[in-house]
């Protein structure tokens, strides 16, 4: 019986500051204190989930976890399935879409996810999305540079820009999708291989 810890590794330093530093990252380390307490694990561990074999310390937390309500068994165990669901993969999305899941209120797109927008159709489709068809057309032609300033205003809501609050761009949505029909950004494409199970439709 093996089940491992989604590692959250990062391609990029800047990214993995992004997560350790979000709302969702801070409440779920918050939340992992709370079931080691209920567990009497060590407090300082840095995950629930440890797949080393170890048989004597799975019937002791199985011997704990019978001392516990069914409430308290049913939160860690939707902790640790939580903690050991692969990131990016179609199970997290069908989770999402099943869960309703709305991120607005737990991330915001900052320097690190700019860092990421590539291509000019991609940041035309997004600044469609923010600013409105004029302000997409009439920037272009313009370096991806200048638009990603102007995406960072609207979200922001500097430099003379009307603030757009709570947004989310396709791929932190569920489901997930992409700007263009390229695909290949992982969330959006787990989840064009599974929507017909959920009477959705792929493109």
């Amino acid at each position: 019986w093996l089940v491992k810890p989604e590692p959250q590794k990062a391609d990029r330093p800047e990214i993995e500051a992004s997560v350790q530093k979000s709302k969702a990252q801070q409440a779920f380390v918050k939340k992992r204190q709370a079931v080691l307490d209920l567990l009497g694990l060590d407090p300082n561990r840095v995950e629930l989930v440890r797949p080393n074999g170890d048989d004597y310390q799975t019937v002791a937390v199985f011997a704990q976890l019978l001392q516990l309500t069914d409430e308290d068994v049913l939160n860690i165990l939707a902790f640790a399935m939580a903690e050991t669901l692969e990131a990016g993969t179609a199970i997290v999305e069908a989770v999402g879409v099943q869960t309703k899941t709305d991120m607005s209120s737990t991330w915001v797109p900052d320097d690190a996810f700019l860092s990421l927008l590539a291509g000019k159709d991609v940041l035309h489709a997004v600044l469609t999305e923010l600013g409105g068809a004029t302000v997409a057309d009439g920037n272009r032609a313009e370096t991806g540079k200048v638009q990603k300033g102007i995406i960072r205003d609207l979200l922001s809501g500097s430099n003379g820009r009307t603030q757009v609050p709570n947004w989310l761009p396709a791929y932190a949505r569920f489901p997930a999708a992409a700007y263009t029909t390229r695909g290949g950004t992982g969330s959006g494409d787990s989840w064009q291989k599974i929507a017909h199970l959920f009477g959705g439709t792929t493109v």
